[in-house]
């Protein structure tokens, strides 16, 4: 019924062009892709009275894409959009179009109504100059693995030293703000530490941004010795409180922040955002099954079947050192699990229709785990820097987080920390936070980038109140 009612519009539609007076402006709403994300349609008149069209989802990052010509008859719209290979179709009442996007075999209810301003492309914590804080760019290099580094310096503006806060970034390739969609959680983070009167270090990654350096070959201790060379660094400036700096590490960072402060007695402190406490392999076998959980509502059954195949691919990449060899004992894995395993709540839940669907996408994930990082990473345990800490160490962790998941991560650095000559030591847990520590609805990953809030406003004053507590004792 739906199907038939969308085509005979738009072969009704297909035969004229637009004569209302009414379509011009921006028409705003929320489309459902297995979360809501906001989009836009900007209908302009043109001069010589015909109208164009263009197609914006900002927390995807996608603006103004053009469309074709949008066609109208009466109080019925279509508007197709070659970049997205989707149209909309809809019907006018009231300054709301009730339509459906169309995307390849996709049909999506999505109401449109006017709206006297566009839809922003930034989120709303995000820092706008001008700033009440000193904020530069700055260089600085890693001389032990000859990399120049850039980044953004902030501190308040009171012509004394500051105690100063290093942020490392999470894994995969990020810049210095840890960008995400429109979210920029370091520039959030960092705005609002430099307000409370702490310097504030962030730097790209290398190989990202402005920085230097091959990311693609680098591993977590590679990454390490930038953070030394961004300590060091700090340690040159004339706004330093050598005194007290501070490392504070989101995820992977949580786990590069100890690896780096073990190493050095000029740390004051760590603050851990998400930080791993267990191996690399068992953050993501943890992990695998979380996020087939939330993102695709897999079954407990499915769920677990699809953490053994991960767990296998990944103990076979770190047995077998070759390559090919792994491969292709990946490949005979895949077929003894999909062989125990198939059925149709399978193919439903994880998409795996047939053995060569679930074939090739274990050896395009098996690709990952032969990398420099990942191989490195899936061996790392942080028992083995926390435990070697003298600094002051505070960890934060959200409890609806499906990446590093709190009630196996909080308990091993807790022991690990037990066992250390740590200067003190808590560890608190966000109720309804996810891994960026944003309030969550769904709590699964794709909603990271729709979601308003960029950093919970409890998380950012409970790391304030960490800071203040680490800078005031000895």
């Amino acid at each position: 019924m739906l199907k038939s009612f969308i085509s005979s519009l738009a072969i009704l539609l297909c035969c004229y062009t637009s004569d209302a007076q009414t379509l011009a402006g921006n028409w705003i709403g929320q489309l459902d892709i297995g979360f809501e994300i906001a989009v836009m349609l900007q209908v302009t008149q043109q001069p010589d009275s015909t109208y164009t069209a263009t197609f914006s989802i900002p927390d995807q990052r996608l603006k103004y894409m053009q469309c074709a010509k949008p066609q109208m008859r009466n109080d019925s719209i279509l508007v197709n959009m070659p970049m997205l290979q989707g149209r909309f179709i809809g019907k006018l009442s009231k300054n709301t179009w009730n339509g459906f996007f169309i995307q390849r075999e996709q049909i999506m209810p999505l109401v449109l109504q006017r709206s006297a301003q566009p839809l922003a492309f930034t989120k709303p914590q995000t820092p706008t100059p001008p700033y009440t804080y000193a904020s530069d760019s700055i260089i600085l290099e890693n001389n032990v693995q000859n990399i120049t580094l850039a980044g953004t310096l902030t501190h308040p503006t009171t012509q004394q030293r500051y105690p100063t806060v290093i942020l490392i970034t999470g894994s995969g390739p990020q810049d210095r703000d840890e960008t995400i969609g429109n979210h920029k959680p370091f520039a959030v983070w960092a705005d609002y530490l430099t307000k409370k009167g702490y310097q504030v270090l962030r730097i790209d990654d290398r190989g990202v941004g402005k920085s230097k350096g091959n990311f693609v070959k680098s591993t977590t201790l590679d990454f390490a010795t930038d953070i030394h060379a961004a300590v060091d660094y700090v340690k040159t400036l004339n706004t330093t409180d050598t005194n007290n700096i501070i490392l504070m590490g989101h995820s992977e960072g949580g786990l590069i922040a100890p690896m780096a402060a073990a190493e050095r007695a000029d740390i004051k402190g760590i603050i851990l955002l998400a930080g791993t406490g267990v191996t690399g392999y068992e953050v993501l076998r943890s992990q695998i099954k979380a996020l087939v959980m939330a993102n695709r509502k897999a079954s407990e059954k499915n769920a677990t079947a699809y953490q053994q195949l991960w767990a296998t691919g990944m103990q076979i990449a770190l047995q077998q050192k070759d390559t090919a060899t792994g491969m292709l004992a990946a490949r005979n894995a895949v077929a003894t699990w999909y062989q125990q395993h198939a059925d149709s709540s399978l193919a439903q839940e994880l998409g795996y229709t047939s053995l060569a669907v679930a074939t090739t996408d274990m050896l395009n994930n098996m690709k990952s785990f032969y990398s420099p990082w990942m191989q490195t990473f899936l061996q790392l345990n942080p028992a083995d820097y926390v435990s070697k800490l003298r600094c002051h160490v505070r960890a934060l962790f959200a409890a609806r987080d499906i990446q590093v998941i709190p009630n196996i991560n909080e308990p091993a650095i807790s022991k690990a920390v037990a066992t250390s000559q740590a200067a003190s030591y808590a560890t608190k847990t966000l109720p309804q936070l996810n891994h960026l520590f944003q309030q969550c609805k769904q709590c699964n990953g794709n909603e990271y980038i729709a979601l308003s809030e960029t950093i919970n406003p409890t998380a950012l004053a409970t790391v304030g109140l960490w800071l203040q507590e680490i800078c005031t004792l000895r």
